[in-house]
């Protein structure tokens, strides 16, 4: 699995163009964080967003495991 690749592609099917939108690390790391969010309310910030992007980069290398 591509950690860059788009999450939700999109092809125009006009003009062709793709969409890449976010990607699948930033769309794993919005979800962790959330997760993260809803249970530790009061702490940094910054410390938040290194720990979802942490999840989202281990849960990228477990799905990449399992094929």
């Amino acid at each position: 699995m591509k950690p860059n690749a788009a999450a939700y592609p999109v092809v125009s099917k006009h003009s062709g163009i793709v969409s890449t939108g976010v990607t699948k690390r930033e769309y794993f790391a919005g979800l962790a964080l959330q997760g993260l969010l809803a249970g530790d309310y009061g702490c940094d910030p910054k410390g938040l967003a290194a720990d979802a992007v942490l999840h989202a980069d281990e849960l990228l290398k477990q799905l990449e495991n399992t094929k």
